[in-house]
């Protein structure tokens, strides 16, 4: 048999300004994160969201214009073994948030997780 080897890549996010892409990596708190929903106010207030870690932990971030930063968002169950995962998120400006996603409770049932984050 062969030898199989496992190559992860971190995410990056793009941005696409009327002419051409640019590219930015997010901020990186595990390096096993993955970004599925993004929102956009301005070039210089989008969020992303999605889960990070090999135990899946909810993940939000922040692009101000020049730097991602991680802000703090809730697992639906912090004390799951499984999976804690935002999918989407949208709103009307950067401090009226809405993301959803899912969790694992104690039982193993898949369950809705919504935010909101306000201010």
């Amino acid at each position: 048999m062969g030898r199989r080897a496992l190559c992860r890549t971190a995410p990056t996010a793009a941005r696409f300004d009327g002419t051409s892409w640019s590219s930015s990596a997010p901020a990186n708190p595990t390096g096993t994160e993955t970004l599925d929903g993004v929102a956009a106010f301005s070039p210089g207030d989008v969020w992303a969201v999605g889960f990070s870690g090999a135990i899946a932990h909810t993940l939000s971030e922040h692009w101000n214009g020049s730097a991602w930063t991680v802000v703090a968002t809730a697992d639906g169950n912090p004390a799951s073994s499984g999976t804690n995962v935002l999918r989407a998120v949208a709103g009307v400006s950067s401090g009226d948030l809405w993301t959803v996603g899912s969790f694992l409770d104690a039982g193993g049932h898949t369950l809705t997780l919504v935010e909101h984050l306000t201010g």
